[in-house]
């Protein structure tokens, strides 16, 4: 059936550019695809099993690997299951783990890339904060160097809550820094700015809104009916 529908859009390509001055080429064959705001937003799963996604990755680093982890997760439930409430549940689920203190430290780590000196920033972003931290602390943070760090609870910018990974340890579900304080890990910041953005912006398409996936209860209306 593939072979065949193949043949067809082939011979439909050829037959039209000998109409229009246009060149056409197939570049792939999805069994399922779907699209977000933009045509060029998209995930699809091929004949052979093989998903393809594009301008929907989580790619670059300043997103922790549970965001990663989780998108990858959400595309996949969606095009091999076909079913986005499972997915919208699996987000509701890692949250739910995540203001528990269930999820590993090690997920919840961002690391940027360090391209000039720290005296050289005109604004202090947060991994350059963490930066002069781990400097404190004896640790390298040279040009060059990728900073990891967390971002945890506190007064004032996430950049005066950043704080070099290395410094903590996980015990328990309880967060620990090198001069034995407990710590807090910004929960809600995690969920705001690094979970519910990648996976939002597909779920968001199939009717799921941001406080559902976070768990929240909401008002009936028309378009859950």
């Amino acid at each position: 059936m593939a072979a065949e529908l193949m043949d067809k859009v082939r011979t439909f390509i050829q037959e039209l550019s000998t109409i229009y001055p246009i060149r056409l080429d197939v570049q792939e064959h999805y069994k399922v695809i779907f699209f977000t705001e933009k045509k060029k937003r998209y995930a699809g799963i091929t004949e052979n099993g093989t998903i393809v996604v594009r301008g929907l990755e989580v790619r670059r680093g300043d997103w922790c690997a549970l965001a990663k982890e989780l998108q990858s997760d959400v595309i996949k439930i969606i095009l091999e299951r076909r079913e986005p409430k499972a997915a919208a549940e699996l987000v509701t689920n890692t949250i739910k783990k995540l203001r528990a203190g269930e999820i590993p430290l090690a997920k919840l780590i961002i690391y940027k890339t360090l391209t000039k000196k720290i005296a050289s920033y005109e604004s202090v972003q947060a991994h350059v904060r963490a930066a002069k931290r781990a400097k404190e602390y004896g640790l390298s943070a040279d040009v060059g160097a990728k900073i990891a760090y967390l971002v945890i609870k506190g007064s004032g910018s996430i950049g005066d809550r950043s704080y070099p990974a290395e410094i903590f340890t996980q015990v328990e579900g309880k967060v620990v820094d090198t001069d034995k304080r407990q710590r807090e890990i910004d929960v809600e910041y995690y969920i705001k700015h690094q979970i519910l953005p990648p996976v939002g912006r597909i779920l968001n398409y199939f009717d799921f809104d941001d406080s559902e996936l976070e768990g929240q209860p909401i008002q009936s209306t028309l378009g859950h009916f």
